[in-house]
């Protein structure tokens, strides 16, 4: 009896470390003068580095969530970072979503990849790794409807700056 409740215990704890967090990472190609793989023009971030960026939060509502706090680095850090010399970032994500955003979007909404959601690491089960923040409760005669919904994006993995 005690070898199933071992087992039981045993699955709970993988499923839950699964849900916790994957290894935050992504990768940026595209209109960029910045690389760290020359070869394939792009800027891999690995978890050390997106972490060490200066983090922000936002209180929001999503089309999937109620209103909550969403902390993490601004994608105005991350273009500068890059060298960034686009007008539009295509967004990838892990499920095979993508969607693309303006430029001019990052810097009047203030735009955040949040990689923590009411303080805890969001894990792919939990609309993570990280997910593209607009604030729609801060902007709520700009940022209503599908537009904004379909460009709120989660399990972001790839940007392309175009």
């Amino acid at each position: 009896m005690k070898k199933i409740h071992f087992l039981a215990w045993l699955m709970t704890t993988l499923i839950a470390c699964t849900a916790y967090a994957a290894e935050l990472q992504l990768e940026v190609s595209g209109k960029i003068t910045n690389y760290t793989d020359q070869k394939k023009k792009s800027y891999l971030f690995s978890e050390r580095e997106l972490l060490a960026m200066k983090k922000y939060s936002t209180r929001t509502s999503t089309n999937w969530t109620k209103t909550e706090t969403f902390s993490g680095f601004q994608v105005s850090d991350l273009l500068k970072k890059v060298g960034s010399n686009g007008s539009k970032i295509e967004i990838h994500c892990l499920d095979g979503y993508q969607y693309t955003v303006p430029v001019s979007d990052v810097v009047r909404y203030g735009l955040i990849i949040a990689y923590e959601r009411e303080g805890h690491r969001m894990g792919v089960r939990d609309l993570g790794p990280m997910g593209l923040i607009y604030p729609k409760d801060q902007y709520p005669n700009e940022l209503r409807g599908p537009e904004t919904d379909a460009k709120s994006t989660w399990h972001v993995s790839k940007l392309i700056i175009k």
